[in-house]
């Protein structure tokens, strides 16, 4: 099982989990000191990369190319992008971890930085997450869960296909992007099988976790956690 960590550009609190491969979003490597303090001995040999077009709307520094890790990171885990282009950087990252090689064992995507910015911005990165998937589902071989968090380190928002498993006391949301029949078990004060979830509608909305709960249906789904 593999955990990838990958830092957006806005302000979080970071967890002391271990990571087995971290990426950095464009502005998110301003947040390379604090991760190396949590990583501790294990960043020298932590495979490190970064990638974007130093163009968003939240400035910061580049990583220098450098074999010392102390000071940047080597050219071949560097990828600059263009500005004119289609998608985010984050869905440029995303596609980079399928060329690098780091998906086959991984089962958990985690992403820090990315949520508490322009709405329009986080509702593009829900797009592009679910676009993600969609396109990897087929060459996919286990079942990967994107989770984001927030500026105070919580897990605020889980995103898989076909069927998530998550943990929280406290209203939850689900939504899906399709019209699909979604069953909803486990520690829910509402539950049921083959619900009419249609695309974000408020089906969904605020319903009572007391545990850990499952969401199980035929496309993208996303749990909204609130605290």
């Amino acid at each position: 099982m593999q955990k990838i960590f990958i830092y957006g550009p806005l302000d979080t609190v970071l967890t002391g989990d271990q990571p087995n491969i971290c990426f950095y979003v464009d502005a998110g490597w301003r947040h390379k000191d604090l991760v190396r303090q949590l990583l501790g001995q294990d960043s020298p040999t932590l495979p490190i990369f970064w990638i974007g077009d130093h163009d968003g709307p939240y400035p910061g520094p580049l990583p220098k190319e450098s074999s010392k890790t102390e000071e940047g990171l080597p050219p071949e885990q560097i990828f600059k992008l263009n500005p004119e282009k289609d998608h985010s950087d984050l869905y440029a990252c995303l596609k980079k971890l399928e060329e690098v090689g780091h998906l086959e064992k991984a089962t958990q995507l985690s992403l820090y930085g990315f949520i508490g910015g322009r709405l329009d911005h986080q509702l593009a990165i829900l797009g592009d997450i679910s676009l993600w998937l969609e396109e990897l589902e087929p060459r996919l071989r286990g079942h990967i869960e994107v989770n984001l968090f927030d500026s105070l380190g919580r897990e605020v928002i889980v995103i898989a296909m076909n069927g998530l498993k998550s943990h929280h006391v406290g209203t939850v949301s689900i939504f899906t992007l399709k019209n699909i029949p979604v069953t909803l078990k486990g520690d829910l004060k509402y539950k049921g099988e083959n619900l009419p979830i249609s695309p974000l509608s408020s089906y969904g909305l605020s319903n009572e976790a007391s545990g850990t709960f499952e969401v199980q249906g035929e496309g993208v789904l996303i749990a909204f956690k609130n605290y």
